[in-house]
């Protein structure tokens, strides 16, 4: 008997045991989300965005302090960004057992699905946005926005969902794929700045163009397809 599953695993006679374990382990799992989801408020979900929001956001202040900081991104001043940092290091002092327990209930992947993708979306464009908007003469904004996809966002991503996940749903290619789509759409809300300002806009301009060849969209209606 051997079977295979979607990510290339191996089911062999001598793993049947864990194989019956695991599917009890399931059965008490739904059980117990059934109870809790159940009973949850009606705030529930939006209380999860936004715990996950404050998750990645306390990631990317403490990318910004360990760099010392990009002039191009909007900082808090010194003062306050002091006043965060303790209690960013507290929020991520336990994020690692957070996504170990949801991993192991299997609400990630199912409940806590949208509320994640929803989150994700929303501080990548809040991001992007800070670091590009209004400055049409900078040469290399949109390498500066894959960068911080790389250092902050593919970081985040692969330790909430785990290394299997991030592989098979192919994590690496949406965020890439999300945050050029992003950098579209902060470009085109300014695309009567761009034409007023040309040539000067022309970096701009010329980065626009590739972000939407990577993309193959135009439309400044399609929403990033990372939700």
């Amino acid at each position: 008997l051997q079977e295979r599953s979607s990510c290339g695993n191996n089911v062999t006679d001598e793993s049947l045991p864990v194989i019956v374990s695991n599917k009890i382990g399931e059965s008490r799992r739904v059980a117990l989300g059934a109870a809790v989801f159940n009973q949850a408020p009606s705030t529930f979900l939006d209380e999860i965005r936004s715990l996950f929001e404050a998750l990645l956001k306390a990631r990317q202040n403490k990318w910004k302090r360990e760099r010392a900081v990009d002039e191009s991104m909007d900082v808090d001043d010194e003062e306050e960004a002091d006043q965060n940092c303790e209690a960013d290091e507290l929020l991520l002092s336990e994020e690692g057992q957070l996504y170990q327990s949801l991993s192991t209930l299997g609400w990630l992947s199912n409940q806590f699905q949208t509320p994640f993708r929803e989150a994700l979306h929303s501080v990548m464009m809040e991001a992007i946005k800070s670091l590009i908007a209004g400055d049409f003469e900078t040469e290399g904004m949109l390498d500066q926005t894959l960068e911080w996809k790389s250092q902050v966002l593919v970081p985040w991503v692969y330790s909430v969902v785990g290394a299997e996940v991030y592989e098979c749903e192919q994590w690496a290619a949406q965020l890439e794929y999300a945050a050029s789509e992003c950098f579209v759409h902060v470009r085109m809300n300014e695309l009567f700045d761009l034409v007023t300002e040309y040539p000067e806009s022309l970096p701009a301009v010329r980065e626009l163009q590739l972000a939407l060849d990577r993309t193959g969209r135009i439309s400044i209606f399609v929403r990033p397809s990372i939700v």
